[in-house]
C-alpha cells in the first residue's frame, strides 16, 4: 500500500510542477478528491521542492525502504545487471539496454529511502545534470519512475578509477598528473559557466577511464547559482559534504560560490601532487583546522610522505606550492577567480612562464601591522596590499634561484620600510598618520635611493606604484613612474614578457593623458617585443594588439581599430576556448570600437556576450562584471534601449560601490553614465543630483583639468538644458569643448559631441551665430569621423534646422529637417529617442509657422516618443500638448 501511494504521489507531483503556481492548489485538490493521504503527500513533496525549512526539520514518516529491485529489474528501456554502488541517499546499478534498439551500458541511480527531502534532492540533481553536456562530465540520458514508483535516472556508465588511485597505480609524474587535473578544471569551469557549483569535489567523484579521460560525477548537492535560495537548509548541506575537501565558508555554514569549488580543486591538486591532503587531523579538529590553521605546502607534505611523493617534493617547491596555497586561501576573494584561472596558472608553470600565484610572507606582516595601527593604516591599506603583491617573483630554473631570492628580499625590505615609516608606535620616528597618497608619494621618492643597486626590483616597484596612482585617476603622477620602470626593465634585462606588461601600462597611461602619438608608438614597440617573446598570434601579442585597437579608437581611427580588434577576436578564438577570460577581453575590445564608432547594436550584442562570460568567470562582486555592465549600459543607451540601460548601469554602480567605495572615480564614472540615462528618461532632478555627486567625486580625484571630466561636463550641460537652465548649459558645454580641443585638436569625434552640446545650449541663450557655426562643425566632423549616416551629424543638423526655423529661415530649415530625419532613420531607427526628438522639433517649427503639416508630424512625433521613452515622461507630455494645439488649429 505504501509503495502504491508513493507511485501515485510521484506521478501527481511531476504533473503539478508543470502547473502555474497560482493555479496549483486548485488543480491539486481536483486530482486528489477523496484521497487525503495522497493530497498531504504531494503537498509535502511540493513544499520540499520549494525549499521549505520546516519540511526539512520534519521528515515524512512514511519514507519506508523501497526494497531491492534485484538483477533483471526494468527501468524503462534498461535492465539492471549489477549493483555497483550504495550510499546514504541511494544506490547505483549498472544496466544495459533491453529493447534491442542498440547495445548500451548505463548507470541507473535510484533512491533507497524516498522521503520527500531525498526526492527533492534527487530531482534537483537530475535538473542540474540535464543542463550539463561536457566530455568530462558524466552525461544524463533519461529518467523516470520505476515499477515501484521510486524515481531514478539513467546516466553514462563510467568504467574508471578515482583520480588519485589511477595516477598512483600507473606511477605518473607531476606533468601527467597536472594534465589530468586540467581536464577536471575544464569540467568545473564548464559547470560554473552554466551556473552550477558542484560543492563536493573529491577524487572519488572524479573517475578516469582506461583511455585517460576524466569524468566528473555526483552533482547531488550541487547549487544552481542563479537560484534565489538553495532550497535546502545550510545545515543539511554541511552534514552531507565531505569535510576533507570542504572550504572554510562551507564549514562555517556560509554562502558558497564558484570560489568554493576552487578551494576543493586546490585540495584535490594537493593530494594528487603531494600524496596527502593539506591537513593531517580528523573530526572536530579538522573543521577547526580548515577555518583557522594554515595549510601545509605540498612540498612539505610530499617530503614526509611515501617514496614516490618524496621524489616529487623538489619540483613542488616554489611555483606549485604557491599555486596550491592560493587555491586554498581562507578568504574566497584571495583564491583564483575561477577554475579556468587555476588551470591557466598550471599551464604557465608547464610552459616555463611566470605564474600569478605569489607568496604571502610580507602580506601577513602588513596585515599584522594594520591590526596594530588601524587608524594609521586604514587609508593606506590598498597601497600596502598592492606594494606587497610586487614582492615575490616565481622561480623556474635552478640557475636563477639565488638572483630571484635576492630580488625578493630587496622588495620585501623596501615594502616593510614603507610600513615601518608609517608606524605610530615607532618611538624613533614622528609617529605620523599618512594618507594613501602620502604613502605613494614617499614610496616613489624612495625607490631611486633605496633600490639603486637593484634596478630589476626598482623597475617592478615603479610599475606597481604607477598602477596605484593610475587606479585613482592620477595619470600625470603615474607617467614618470611608468617611464622609469620601462627604462630600468630594459637595462636590467627583465624577461621580455614582463617588459611587455610594463610597456602596456605605460602606453595605457599615455592614452589616458591623450598623448596618442606617444601611446601608439609605445604599443608598436610593445607588439614587436611580444612577437619576439611569445610569437606572432600568441596570447601576449593579442593582448597588446587589443590595447593598440583601443588607442586607435581614442585617435578617431575607427576603421583601423576595427580591423585590428576583429583580428584579435579571431586569433583568440582559434587558440582558446570561447569561454575564457582572454576571449572576453577580446570581445570587449571589439565592442569598444563598435560603440565608439556608433554601431550601437553591434556593441550591445558583443557586450551581452562579455557580461555573460564575466558572470560565469568571476564572482558577482568583481571589477570585470561591473565594468562590462557599465559598457553594456552605455551601449544600450546609445542604441535607445533606455530602461534596460538603466538596469545594467544600476547594477554596475552597485558593484562598483561595494568593490571600490563611493569616493572612487570609477564608481563616479558609472554613476554619471546612469545619470545620463535617467536624464534621457525625463527624471531631470534625480539626474541632476547624481551628476553633481559624480562630478564632485571625479573632480576631487582627477583635478579640474582632467580630460576625463569632459563627458561629465557634457552630461551636466544636457541636464541643464532639460531643466531650462540655458546659462548653466552654456557654461558646462563650453568647459567640455575647451578640454576636448586641448586634448584632441579641432578634428575629432569627441570634439564633435561637445560642439553639438554647446551649440544646442547657445541656441537657447540667443547666441545664434556661434550656435550655427558649432552645429555646422559638429555635423561635418561627424560625417568625416563616423561616416554617414551617423546620429551625431543627424542630431546636429536637426538642431541647426530648429535654429533656422526659430530665426525665420524656413527655406533653409525644411530641407535640413528632412535630411536630418533621413540620417537618423538610417543611423538609429525610428524607435530611437534622437529620431523622436528631431521629429518633434520639426512639428514644433511647422506649428509655429502655421504649416498644416504640423498635426500629422506631431502625431508621428507622439507615437515615436511612446516607442522611445518610458511611460509618463515629460518629452511625451510636451509633444502631446503641441499636438493638441495643432489639432485645435486644424479645427
Amino acid at each position: 500500500m505504501q509503495r502504491e501511494l508513493w507511485r501515485r504521489a510521484s506521478a501527481v507531483f511531476e504533473q503539478a510542477l508543470e502547473v502555474e503556481a497560482d493555479r496549483r492548489s486548485e488543480w491539486l485538490a481536483a486530482q486528489c478528491v477523496g484521497d487525503e493521504a495522497l493530497l498531504v503527500l504531494v503537498q509535502r513533496l511540493l513544499a520540499a521542492d520549494e525549499g521549505s525549512g520546516e519540511f526539512l526539520e520534519r521528515p515524512f514518516a512514511g519514507g519506508a525502504d523501497v526494497g531491492d529491485p534485484g538483477e533483471g529489474a526494468s527501468f524503462g528501456a534498461y535492465r539492471a545487471v549489477e549493483r555497483i554502488g550504495m550510499g546514504g541517499m541511494g544506490e547505483v546499478w549498472r544496466a544495459q539496454r533491453a529493447d534491442g534498439a542498440f547495445e548500451q551500458h548505463v548507470a541507473i541511480k535510484r533512491l533507497l529511502y524516498p522521503t520527500p527531502d531525498l526526492v527533492r534532492r534527487f530531482q534537483h540533481e537530475r535538473r542540474v545534470l540535464a543542463r550539463l553536456h561536457h566530455p568530462n562530465i558524466a552525461q544524463l540520458f533519461d529518467g523516470g519512475l520505476g515499477a515501484d514508483g521510486v524515481p531514478y535516472f539513467v546516466m553514462e556508465y563510467v568504467d574508471g578509477e578515482p583520480l588519485d588511485a589511477w595516477c598512483d597505480a600507473r606511477g605518473l609524474g607531476i606533468d601527467a598528473r597536472i594534465d589530468l587535473f586540467l581536464q577536471v578544471c575544464d569540467a568545473v569551469q564548464y559547470a560554473h559557466r552554466n551556473l552550477v557549483v558542484h560543492r563536493d569535489l573529491k577524487p572519488s567523484n572524479i573517475l578516469v577511464t582506461a583511455e585517460g579521460q576524466v569524468k566528473l560525477l555526483d552533482f547531488g548537492i550541487a547549487k544552481l547559482i542563479e537560484a534565489t535560495a538553495d532550497g535546502e537548509a545550510t545545515a543539511t548541506i554541511v552534514q552531507r559534504l565531505t569535510p576533507d575537501y570542504a572550504a572554510p565558508e562551507q564549514v562555517r555554514g556560509e554562502a558558497v560560490t564558484t570560489a568554493t569549488d576552487v578551494y576543493a580543486l586546490g585540495m584535490v591538486l594537493c593530494e594528487l601532487l603531494a600524496g596527502e591532503r593539506a591537513y593531517r587531523v580528523a573530526g572536530g579538529d579538522l573543521a577547526n583546522a580548515i577555518v583557522a590553521a594554515e595549510p601545509a605546502a605540498p612540498s612539505a607534505i610530499a617530503a614526509r610522505g611515501a617514496a614516490a611523493a618524496r621524489d616529487r617534493a623538489p619540483t613542488l617547491r616554489g611555483d606549485l606550492d604557491r599555486i596550491v596555497l592560493r587555491a586554498l586561501a581562507k578568504e574566497p576573494e584571495r583564491r583564483y577567480a575561477g577554475a579556468e584561472s587555476l588551470a591557466a596558472d598550471l599551464r604557465r608553470f608547464r610552459s616555463g612562464h611566470p605564474v600569478l600565484a605569489r607568496g604571502d610572507d610580507v602580506w601577513y606582516r602588513a596585515r599584522k601591522f594594520a591590526g596594530r595601527n588601524r587608524a594609521a593604516i586604514a587609508a593606506a591599506a590598498a597601497v600596502v596590499a598592492a606594494l606587497v603583491a610586487a614582492t615575490a617573483v616565481s622561480l623556474h630554473h635552478a640557475r636563477r634561484a639565488q638572483r630571484q631570492a635576492q630580488r625578493a628580499e630587496a622588495e620585501k625590505a623596501f615594502v616593510l620600510g614603507i610600513l615601518d615609516a608609517n608606524d605610530p608606535n615607532d618611538t624613533q620616528g614622528k609617529g605620523e598618520t599618512l594618507t594613501a597618497r602620502q604613502i605613494l608619494d614617499r614610496a616613489s621618492e624612495r625607490i631611486g635611493k633605496d633600490l639603486a643597486d637593484q634596478p630589476a626590483v626598482a623597475a617592478e616597484i615603479y610599475d606597481e606604484i604607477g598602477n596605484l596612482y593610475w587606479d585613482y585617476g592620477q595619470y600625470e603622477r603615474a607617467l614618470p613612474l611608468y617611464e622609469q620602470s620601462a627604462r630600468l626593465a630594459e637595462t636590467a634585462g627583465l624577461p621580455d614578457a614582463q617588459r611587455v606588461g610594463i610597456l602596456v601600462d605605460l602606453g595605457t597611461d599615455q592614452r589616458m593623458l591623450r598623448r596618442l602619438d606617444d601611446a601608439l608608438a609605445t604599443f608598436e614597440r610593445t607588439d614587436a617585443l611580444a612577437r619576439e617573446s611569445d610569437g606572432e598570434g600568441s596570447e601576449l601579442e593579442l593582448r597588446v594588439r587589443a590595447e593598440q585597437s583601443t588607442t586607435l579608437v581614442y585617435a578617431g581611427r575607427f576603421a583601423e581599430a576595427d580591423a585590428i580588434a576583429r583580428g584579435v577576436v579571431d586569433g583568440v578564438g582559434r587558440a582558446r576556448a570561447h569561454d575564457s577570460e582572454v576571449y572576453s577581453d577580446a570581445l570587449n575590445a571589439l565592442a569598444y570600437v563598435r560603440l565608439s564608432w556608433q554601431h550601437y547594436e553591434d556593441a550591445v550584442e558583443l557586450l551581452r556576450q562579455v557580461v555573460a562570460l564575466n558572470r560565469a568567470l568571476h564572482p558577482r562582486i568583481h571589477s570585470a562584471v561591473s565594468t562590462s555592465l557599465n559598457d553594456l549600459g552605455y551601449s544600450l543607451a546609445g542604441a535607445g534601449h533606455l530602461v534596460e540601460a538603466e538596469a545594467a548601469l544600476r547594477e554596475a554602480a552597485q558593484i562598483h560601490a561595494e568593490l571600490l567605495g563611493k569616493a572612487h572615480p570609477h564608481y563616479a564614472g558609472t554613476l554619471a553614465n546612469l545619470a545620463r540615462v535617467i536624464d534621457r528618461e525625463g527624471r531631470f532632478e534625480e539626474a541632476h543630483g547624481m551628476l553633481d555627486e559624480a562630478f564632485a567625486t571625479r573632480r576631487q580625484a582627477l583635478g579640474d583639468e582632467a580630460i576625463s571630466l569632459d563627458g561629465t561636463w557634457r552630461a551636466l550641460a544636457l541636464n541643464a538644458l532639460h531643466r531650462g537652465d540655458a546659462a548653466a548649459a552654456r557654461q558646462a558645454g563650453r568647459r567640455a569643448l575647451e578640454l576636448d580641443l586641448g586634448a584632441y585638436g579641432p578634428r575629432h569625434p569627441v570634439v564633435a559631441l561637445s560642439q553639438l552640446v554647446l551649440g544646442q545650449a547657445l541656441a537657447e541663450t540667443g547666441d545664434a551665430d556661434e550656435a550655427e557655426r558649432l552645429l555646422r562643425d559638429a555635423a561635418e566632423t561627424g560625417d568625416a569621423m563616423f561616416g554617414t549616416p551617423n546620429d551625431t551629424s543627424g542630431v546636429a543638423r536637426a538642431s541647426l534646422a530648429r535654429l533656422f526655423a526659430r530665426h525665420g529661415r524656413a527655406d533653409a530649415a525644411w530641407p535640413l529637417f528632412e535630411r536630418a530625419l533621413a540620417e537618423l532613420r538610417g543611423a538609429v531607427g525610428e524607435d530611437h529617442c534622437a529620431y523622436a526628438d528631431a521629429l518633434a522639433w520639426q512639428g514644433e517649427a511647422q506649428l509655429a509657422a502655421g504649416d498644416a503639416a504640423a498635426a500629422p508630424t506631431l502625431r508621428a512625433a507622439v507615437a515615436a516618443a511612446r516607442r522611445a521613452y518610458p511611460d509618463g515622461n515629460p518629452f511625451g507630455r510636451e509633444r502631446e500638448a503641441l499636438l493638441a494645439q495643432a489639432d485645435a488649429r486644424a479645427r
